[in-house]
């Protein structure tokens, strides 16, 4: 299996449970209270690792108490943390969570130690990067970072996968690197300026990205590139929380493809990560492992469900 590196955010997760969003200037009372390592990098991360891949976590934290607790977690993961720095005086990026009933979210990001992974940090990490077969990177990070490390994994052979979270606008530099893009429909339409998604597939397509992968949440997903169009079915569950639900989904995919699955089985296997992941509480806590995503869809085939 190739090994995965992850060039990304490291946040501490702030979330409250309610029961409807409140309006603006409305006060609604909560109902739970809890701090869970996050980040959208390290969210990948942990989900990739407990998927059973070789793990190589690249990013920054501050040097507080959330940057000590973040790197434990992931550390106790089993992933690779060597490379990851620690700014002084500053504070490790903050994610304010709130969830309803319903499991739908609304996330406020506070950078911190995150818009520190800058060029230079690229530049240093490039020998370890060459030990990787595939990268995984979002858009939590300065974008003229992501720009710089998939500009230099593509002229090196190295898979790039980009999750284009949250969204910002990409130009061609960027999009030639990539070999899959992962947008959902809203960031598919914020990239592209196209509310068609075929029409916005095809316009990544024509900026060079090699594939585009547009997530459906539980509807599952469409595989989009220059000889077909796809759609890949997702899985019914109920969901308790969708925090993290398109991390776990990349992760999957990233997994799959450093196994050397073909595009659809990797897919399939995606979706049923995302499915998973959405079932539990908590980001980096509802990541399933290789087993289980085994067991559920195996569960599936035998028409048991779940």
């Amino acid at each position: 299996m190739k090994k995965i590196a992850i060039i990304g955010s490291i946040n501490m997760d702030i979330v409250s449970s309610v029961m409807q969003f409140p309006e603006p200037g409305e006060t609604v009372k909560g109902l739970e209270f809890r701090t869970c390592p996050g980040g959208k990098g390290a969210n990948q991360a942990v989900a990739a690792k407990r998927l059973g891949a070789d793990v190589v976590m690249f990013g920054k934290v501050g040097d507080d108490i959330y940057g000590k607790q973040a790197l434990q977690v992931l550390e106790n993961s089993g992933v690779d943390i060597r490379h990851v720095e620690t700014c002084q005086g500053v504070n490790t990026g903050i994610a304010v969570i709130h969830v309803n009933k319903e499991g739908e979210n609304y996330i406020v990001i506070q950078e911190g130690a995150n818009k520190h992974v800058d060029i230079d940090y690229i530049k240093k990490i490039q020998p370890f990067l060459d030990t990787c077969g595939l990268v995984l990177l979002q858009l939590e990070i300065p974008m003229e970072t992501v720009k710089r490390a998939a500009q230099y994994c593509a002229e090196q052979g190295i898979e790039v996968i980009l999750d284009p979270a949250p969204a910002a606008p990409c130009d061609g530099q960027l999009l030639r690197c990539i070999d899959f893009i992962t947008p959902n429909e809203g960031e598919l339409k914020k990239i592209a300026c196209e509310d068609d998604m075929e029409k916005g597939a095809r316009k990544l397509l024509d900026a060079g990205v090699k594939n585009v992968i547009k997530k459906a949440g539980a509807k599952g997903c469409y595989f989009i590139n220059r000889d077909r169009m796809d759609y890949i079915a997702g899985f019914k569950v109920k969901a308790a929380d969708t925090t993290g639900a398109g991390d776990s989904f990349n992760a999957g995919f990233a997994v799959a493809r450093a196994k050397g699955y073909e595009d659809r089985k990797a897919l399939e296997y995606a979706n049923a990560v995302g499915a998973l992941a959405v079932t539990k509480m908590g980001a980096q806590d509802s990541m399933p492992t290789h087993k289980e995503v085994e067991l559920f869809m195996n569960d599936l085939k035998r028409g048991r469900g779940i």
